[in-house]
């Protein structure tokens, strides 16, 4: 708004300037400016002229100066940056040094562990195959004087035919008096012996064996402790024969009640493992076959320690002719000259014996020869069960 103001009065003023004529011609006028002009061009290019090299010799001069600050600076920071890349480089090669040599200590350090533990294990397996393979039986043809024994398990449910082999010179009835002597509870794993202190005297020819047992004797009550004392009796006296038992001062069983005399006999039985040590008789109802008793043995019982002699991958088909009891081995079936085998084969023996079989033949077998037992031919059961030699002690 100002603006427009002015203006309106600078036109005014002029308008009020007095009006001046000029009569000279336009080609005079221009003639007389044109030189003046022409003249003031030059100087102005001539001062032009004389700035740019001016401007240009101080530039150069001030780039000179700067340049070598500038190169300085750069080589600096070129040498830092090649100092600092120098050691970065130098931490990560020795880094990475470290970690290699580590790792190769590791895997030194680990190959080696690999190492000691395959040549313990192949050790362990060396000393396995090289270790004499442990009967669990004495064979029928086996000659020498045996004194049986028996313990109850841990937890008081089976019966574990103990057989020790003595001196010939050695009376056995006075033996039977001694037994306790040679039982091992705590190495054996087994229960308390439960004739400690009992005396023993044998009739061969009335086929009876006179008890006397330890004063305040008693069992406690459940029919199992009876059971476990009547074939602890039967298992030590029917190898010889012996057919009753006769108490000289009675016998308290318990939930039986108090006896004079007790007829003994053994249960038909199946063959397991107790500890990994001892061949042990499970009882089966009367019901129960040879072939179902043979199928039952491949079956564990850890609960009471007691483990399968026949393993889960055999196969066999069960026969019996008479007094032979036939096995056939499943076809393509693997097996090992090893103790597991070893008590597979000893464990049927006495299974079979117990119900009744004189011989078992193995057919099919892809082994013919187990320790000493040639499975191409008939086997005799055996005599008796968990040998302990007590010859030359």
């Amino acid at each position: 708004m100002r603006h427009n103001e002015e203006y309106d009065k600078i036109i005014a003023s002029l308008k009020q300037l007095p009006v001046v004529k000029d009569k000279m011609d336009k080609s005079d006028l221009y003639s007389r400016i044109s030189p003046k002009l022409k003249d003031s061009q030059n100087v102005k290019s001539k001062r032009k002229v004389k700035v740019v090299p001016i401007l240009a010799t101080a530039m150069v001069a001030v780039l000179l100066a700067i340049i070598p600050f500038i190169l300085n600076n750069s080589s600096t920071q070129q040498a830092d940056y090649s100092m600092n890349l120098d050691v970065a480089n130098t931490y990560d090669y020795m880094e990475e040094s470290g970690k290699t040599e580590s790792s190769n200590e590791q895997e030194a350090h680990s190959g080696g562990i690999a190492d000691d533990s395959q040549e313990e294990s192949t050790e362990t397996r060396v000393a396995m195959d090289e270790a004499p393979m442990q009967s669990h039986i004495i064979s029928a043809d086996e000659a020498g004087t045996f004194v049986y024994g028996a313990v109850a398990d841990a937890q008081n449910q089976y019966v574990i035919p103990i057989t020790f082999i003595v001196e010939d010179s050695v009376n056995v009835a006075a033996f039977y008096n001694q037994l306790a002597t040679y039982i091992h509870e705590d190495s054996w794993n087994t229960a308390e012996y439960l004739l400690e202190g009992a005396s023993f005297e044998l009739n061969e020819v009335d086929k009876e064996v006179f008890i006397e047992l330890e004063n305040g004797f008693t069992l406690e009550e459940g029919s199992t402790n009876a059971y476990i004392f009547e074939q602890m009796l039967a298992t030590m006296f029917t190898p010889l024969g012996i057919e009753k038992a006769v108490f000289k001062n009675g016998a308290d069983l318990g939930s039986i009640g108090f006896i004079k005399e007790m007829v003994l006999y053994q249960d038909e039985a199946l063959y397991k493992l107790y500890n990994n040590e001892f061949l042990i008789p499970i009882p089966t109802s009367k019901e129960l076959s040879i072939e179902e008793a043979i199928a039952e043995m491949s079956q564990n019982k850890p609960e009471f320690n007691v483990s399968r002699t026949i393993p889960d991958d055999v196969q066999l088909e069960v026969q019996s002719s008479g007094s032979l009891l036939e096995l056939t081995f499943a076809d393509e079936q693997v097996l090992l000259d090893n103790q597991d085998i070893l008590t597979m084969v000893e464990a049927i023996l006495m299974t079979a014996k117990s119900f009744g079989f004189e011989e078992v033949q193995f057919q099919n077998s892809p082994l013919q020869q187990v320790s000493e037992y040639n499975l191409s031919k008939p086997i005799s059961v055996p005599s008796a069960a968990n040998p302990v030699d007590l010859r030359d002690e």
